[in-house]
């Protein structure tokens, strides 16, 4: 769970972070910024954002309708060429080329997967907002991810939001030209408009720090896991260990019957590695099941959004390989007495 929530951040900001640069002005710029911005030919395209506080009044499903009164944000993007390939939808009506048009086009709205669950909302029904600037019944065109956000969203093109909503102007997604120039679109800001470097920021500085302060975050639950691991492989060595005399009291009568030493070291490792092998392999897919009950019922209940499943091949293969590995260890220490022990010794301890 904690490898697939780190894979999962990291395409996150991969989706989300499509622009090279993300300028945030001041608001009494705004408007000159943007046109000087779509004059340089180094910019391919700009996605600006706006951002507003709503409430949720109404939903409608079929020929349910229910009165709410439940705070949401409300948040407006530019669905550019760029923005459009990378951000993730996970349920729509009439499929994903089908939902964009309609958001593109004011038509419909997206809810995030937290606002979708809480109150059972689907592509094809209909809400309704009010916002300091006005109000809006709009059907739900898609659900997409919003993992970590602790609240419900609608999503609303940028365009539609100031019109319906009036909402103030927020940040602008700079999405360079192949070969355009970044210091020198830096430099023409800060000589025209006085930007300076906390307003403008680089896609690939967000992201290190972003990245940086997660790493830094489960650092310690990786270490965690080594060490439950190892601690893991001990306890079985040791009751391995333990039991080690009393396989030993059983071969014994096997080797007074002629069964050569070699054979019983050989059914000794046989029989533990096997063992080891059968059980990881049941408990693999028992423990992935755990995982998917985690991230698919215990993680909605607990934070409103779904984790998505990832299993490592090579760390369970890992796991299975460490079981193995404790268990023929057992198996070969006393099997080493038991090649050099006299027949006598092995007879007395039967008798024992």
């Amino acid at each position: 769970m904690v490898g697939g929530f780190r894979l999962t951040f990291l395409d996150w900001l991969d989706q989300r972070l499509v622009a090279d640069f993300y300028l945030r002005p001041p608001v009494e710029q705004h408007d000159d910024i943007h046109a000087w911005l779509a004059e340089h030919s180094e910019v391919a395209e700009l996605l600006p954002t706006r951002r507003s506080e709503g409430t949720l009044v109404t939903v409608e499903h079929d020929a349910d309708t229910r009165e709410l009164a439940l705070p949401v944000g409300v948040y407006g993007i530019t669905p550019g060429a760029a923005l459009l390939p990378s951000w993730p939808l996970l349920a729509t009506r009439a499929g994903r080329d089908d939902a964009w048009q309609a958001f593109a086009a004011g038509e419909a709205a997206f809810v995030n997967e937290q606002l979708a669950i809480a109150e059972g909302l689907a592509p094809g029904d209909r809400i309704g907002l009010t916002a300091p600037g006005g109000e809006a019944v709009l059907p739900v065109a898609a659900v997409y991810p919003d993992y970590g956000n602790t609240r419900g969203e609608v999503l609303l093109a940028t365009p539609e939001l100031a019109r319906r909503f009036a909402a103030p102007p927020g940040s602008i997604g700079i999405v360079l030209a192949p070969g355009g120039d970044g210091a020198a679109l830096r430099a023409g800001l800060r000589q025209h408009f006085a930007i300076g470097g906390d307003e403008l920021v680089d896609q690939r500085e967000v992201k290190r720090i972003a990245t940086g302060i997660f790493e830094r975050t489960f650092t310690i639950t990786r270490a965690l896991s080594a060490l439950t691991l190892a601690v893991a492989a001990l306890a079985l060595l040791a009751s391995l260990l333990a039991q080690a005399r009393e396989r030993r009291l059983q071969l014994a009568p096997l080797w007074a019957l002629g069964v050569p030493r070699q054979r019983l070291v050989t059914v000794q490792l046989a029989q533990l590695g096997g063992a080891a092998f059968v059980v990881g392999a049941l408990a693999l897919p028992l423990g992935t099941l755990l995982a998917l009950g985690l991230v698919a019922v215990i993680n909605v209940a607990a934070f409103g959004w779904r984790l998505p499943l990832h299993v490592f091949p090579g760390e369970m293969a890992l796991t299975l390989a460490t079981a193995v590995g404790v268990a023929l260890a057992a198996a070969a220490l006393p099997a080493t007495k038991l090649w050099r022990a006299p027949p006598r010794a092995l007879l007395a301890e039967e008798a024992t």
